[in-house]
């Protein structure tokens, strides 16, 4: 209603539903610009019997149908799901920082992002629990956030086992060839100017370059936190860690 008073002429709340999102950008492109393809068959129907992991299916507090829908296929899906296992811990140190700090304000805005976050993959009751929570902090009721913050941070935690495997293992890179000094410095630079535009394609396609060389000792663990900012994508950080 804000939006709309505001002279907008429409709205979509998040997370966003694939299909309203289509039929919102039919209404309002140019019918010249708008080019009809007709689907061969239920495409994410298909996909869930033949590429979700079977251990997947088997988490009761993940609805992996809703979250293939809000994504739109399976790949998207996975990629969405390792995005939130790889934020998990950092995500509950956060939201339990700002409560042992009782800075209410940054506690509902961390509890908002995961209401979101969890609702996109299928989180549904941490999704409905982080909600609350943000309710309570709009509204002041401290008691409950008091009452509740543990079960959601302990609901939130579960996620660390139940998404395990998606979570990337160090690999062994003694057969990869050493990355000049020239060539690593070359490569923050074009990420330094990439993540000033918020370019995610470009930023992943360097790291995936990156991936490719042995890096340095003192360099490895830099690296494994410009990949965590850039998945997310957290552009502050990643403009910190490549300044």
């Amino acid at each position: 209603k804000q939006y709309i008073d505001a002279g907008f002429q429409d709205y979509l709340t998040k997370p966003i539903d694939s299909s309203k999102l289509e039929s919102m950008m039919l209404d309002y492109l140019p019918p010249e610009k708008v080019q009809q393809v007709t689907a061969v068959d239920d495409f994410i129907g298909v996909e869930v019997e033949e590429n979700l992991p079977d251990w997947l299916k088997k988490i009761d507090s993940l609805n992996t149908n809703e979250g293939i829908e809000n994504c739109g296929g399976i790949s998207a899906y996975l990629d969405a799901l390792t995005v939130f296992a790889q934020s998990v811990t950092s995500g509950a140190n956060e939201i339990l920082k700002f409560y042992d700090a009782e800075d209410w304000q940054n506690f509902t805005t961390k509890v908002h992002a995961l209401k979101s976050s969890a609702k996109v993959i299928g989180a549904t009751e941490l999704s409905e629990r982080a909600k609350r929570l943000e309710d309570a902090g709009l509204s002041g009721y401290i008691d409950e956030i008091k009452q509740s913050t543990q079960s959601l941070l302990d609901l939130y935690m579960s996620y660390n086992d139940w998404l395990a495997p998606l979570i990337e293992v160090e690999e062994d890179d003694s057969d990869k060839p050493l990355i000049e000094d020239a060539q690593l410095a070359e490569a923050y630079e074009a990420l330094k100017e990439i993540a000033a535009s918020f370019d995610y394609d470009s930023v992943q396609f360097i790291i995936q370059s990156l991936s490719e060389y042995r890096l340095p000792e003192s360099e490895k663990e830099k690296f494994a936190q410009i990949k965590s900012a850039a998945s997310k994508p957290d552009w502050e950080t990643l403009a910190k860690l490549v300044a």
